[in-house]
C-alpha cells in the first residue's frame, strides 16, 4: 500500500473517513501519529437528555393514555438515533473510533430498545466502555434496562429459570456455538435470577428474593455464584479472547478472509491485557498486516458507515427528523433495531441488487434532489401502493470539496485520490468527457464528486 492508501484504510476503518479539510492535513502526517491520535479524546461525551418525564404511576393511567404514552417515547428513541448519528459525523472532542467502536458493540450486543430512555441508557452504556475493558462493558450491557428486557432476563426467577439471556450471553456476545454445554446454560441461568430492571427509569434492579443462591456448577467449577461471578469465569476461558479476536477482525480488517495467525495473535493481545481495548486495537492498527493490499476494499460499507461517510465528505444537514432515519431504514441498518439478538449479518447482505442500486444513487439524490426510494425491502405493502418514493431531506455543503481542489490542475484525480480507495474501473477519458460538460470550476468539482460518489468503488472500504 502507498502511504496515502494507509491513511485513508485507516480512517475508513478505524472512523467513518475524514473530512475534505482533515484530508487535505492528514495525507502528509507520519501514519504512527494518526494511529496515536486515535487513542486521545477516548472518553464520551455525553448526549444532552431528551426531557420526557414519565408519570409516578403510569400503571393507574387508562389503556388508551399508555398506548400514547409507549408511542411518545418511541418517538424519542428516534431522536437518540439522530444525535448518536449527528455525532458520528461532527465528534465533540471525542476520537471517531470511539463512535465507530460503540457502532461495533451495538452490533455484538445486539437488542432492540423498545423506548426512548432505554435507548439513551444502553447508547451511554456502549459508549462510555466502548474503548474501555470488555468486562465493564459486558457487566454494563448486561444489566441495561434495554438487555434485560430484550432477552427476557425480567423473567429470569428462582423457582422458574429463564434460560434466553444465558444462552445469547455464551453463544454471541463472549465464547460462541461449541464452546459451553447445555448444563452450563442451565446453571448460569440460575445464578443470573434475580437481575431485573426499573423499567421507567430505566435502573438495574436486584432482585434478591428472586435470586438462587444455591451451589451451581458451571465450565468446572463449583460455588454459589452469582451473575458476575458466571462472567468472571468467562473471561478466564481463553476461547472468550480468541471470539472477541474473531469478531474484532472480521469487523476492522477483513470479514471475508480470516487469517489464523494474525487473529491468535490479537487474541493473546486481547487476553495478556486482561482485556483492555485499547491495547488491543492499538495492536490491531499499529500490525504491517493490517495495511496488507488485499485487505484495502475487502469489506463493503455498511449503511450507516456509508451514510456518515457521505455526510462527513459533503458536510450535509438534516432538514427534518427522518433525514437520518430513512436512508437507515431502506438501506438495511436502522439503529436500535437490528434484526434479531444476532445482530446485522453484514457483508454481501448490505448489496442485492435492490440496495445496491439504492446505495448507487445516494449521491444523485443529494446532489439533484431527485426522487429515491426509501422503502424497506421487506414491506411488500408499501411496494403495492407504490410508496417510498423521496427526496433525501438534507442540505450539501461543498464549499470544502471546492476547497480541497483548488489549486489542483486534474481535478479528477484529485477527487479520486481523496474520495476512493481505488481507481474507478470507468476509463479517464470517458470521466474527462463527462467534467468538460461543466462549465466553471466548481461545477466540474460537484459533477466530478457525483460521478466518484455513485461508483462501485465507493461501496467498499
Amino acid at each position: 500500500m502507498k502511504a496515502t492508501e494507509k491513511i485513508k484504510h485507516l480512517h475508513l476503518r478505524a472512523g467513518f473517513g475524514l473530512r475534505p479539510e482533515e484530508w487535505a492535513k492528514k495525507r502528509k502526517e507520519p501514519l504512527n501519529q494518526q494511529i496515536d491520535a486515535l487513542f486521545k479524546q477516548t472518553e464520551a461525551q455525553p448526549f444532552r437528555a431528551l426531557d420526557f418525564p414519565f408519570p409516578k404511576d403510569p400503571k393507574s393511567l387508562s389503556k388508551k393514555k399508555r398506548r400514547e404514552l409507549r408511542k411518545k417515547s418511541r418517538k424519542l428513541r428516534n431522536q437518540v438515533n439522530n444525535q448518536w448519528i449527528e455525532r458520528m459525523i461532527r465528534p465533540k472532542k471525542e476520537s471517531p473510533l470511539l463512535d465507530k467502536m460503540a457502532l461495533f458493540w451495538h452490533g455484538h450486543f445486539a437488542c432492540e430498545p423498545k423506548l426512548h430512555h432505554h435507548a439513551e441508557e444502553y447508547l451511554a452504556a456502549i459508549r462510555q466502555h466502548a474503548l474501555g475493558n470488555f468486562k465493564d462493558l459486558l457487566l454494563a450491557v448486561s444489566k441495561s434496562t434495554a438487555m434485560i428486557l430484550y432477552l427476557n432476563n425480567q423473567q429470569n426467577r428462582k423457582k422458574k429459570p429463564n434460560e434466553n439471556f444465558a444462552r445469547e450471553l455464551m453463544e454471541l456476545f463472549t465464547l460462541g456455538r461449541g464452546h459451553y454445554s447445555e448444563q452450563d446454560i442451565k446453571e448460569s441461568a440460575r445464578a443470573f435470577t434475580g437481575w431485573h430492571c426499573n423499567a421507567q427509569k430505566a435502573q438495574f434492579k436486584f432482585k434478591e428474593r428472586q435470586h438462587d443462591a444455591g451451589s451451581k456448577t458451571f465450565m468446572g467449577q463449583t460455588g454459589n455464584f452469582a451473575g458476575e461471578d458466571i462472567i468472571n469465569i468467562i473471561l478466564q476461558q481463553k476461547r472468550c479472547a480468541e471470539f472477541l479476536a474473531e469478531k474484532l477482525y472480521a469487523f476492522f480488517v477483513n470479514e471475508r478472509k480470516p487469517n489464523k495467525k494474525h487473529i491468535s495473535a490479537l487474541a493473546d493481545t486481547i487476553y495478556n491485557s486482561q482485556y483492555d481495548l485499547q491495547t488491543a486495537l492499538r495492536f490491531l492498527f499499529s500490525a504491517d498486516w493490517f495495511y496488507d493490499p488485499k485487505h484495502l476494499g475487502a469489506n463493503i460499507k455498511s449503511p450507516v458507515l456509508l451514510l456518515v461517510q457521505l455526510a462527513r465528505i459533503l458536510d450535509l444537514r438534516a432538514e427534518n427528523e427522518l433525514a437520518w432515519l430513512q436512508p437507515q431504514q431502506a438501506l438495511g441498518q436502522l439503529l436500535f433495531k437490528p434484526p434479531n439478538v444476532a445482530g446485522w449479518p453484514g457483508g454481501r447482505s448490505w448489496i442485492d441488487h435492490s440496495l445496491l442500486l439504492m446505495r448507487l444513487n445516494l449521491a444523485a439524490a443529494i446532489f439533484e434532489k431527485t426522487n429515491i426510494v426509501f422503502r424497506p425491502k421487506d414491506d411488500p405493502k408499501a411496494a403495492g401502493r407504490g410508496k417510498g418514493f423521496r427526496k433525501l431531506a438534507v442540505r450539501a455543503n461543498l464549499v470544502p470539496l471546492n476547497t480541497l481542489c483548488a489549486q489542483e490542475k486534474d481535478i479528477l484525480a484529485a477527487l479520486s485520490d481523496y474520495l476512493l480507495l481505488q481507481a474507478p474501473k470507468l476509463s479517464a477519458p470517458n470521466f474527462q468527457a463527462y467534467l468538460s460538460l461543466a462549465q466553471t470550476k466548481e461545477e466540474k468539482i460537484k459533477a466530478g464528486s457525483l460521478l466518484l460518489l455513485s461508483t462501485p468503488e465507493f461501496q467498499i472500504c
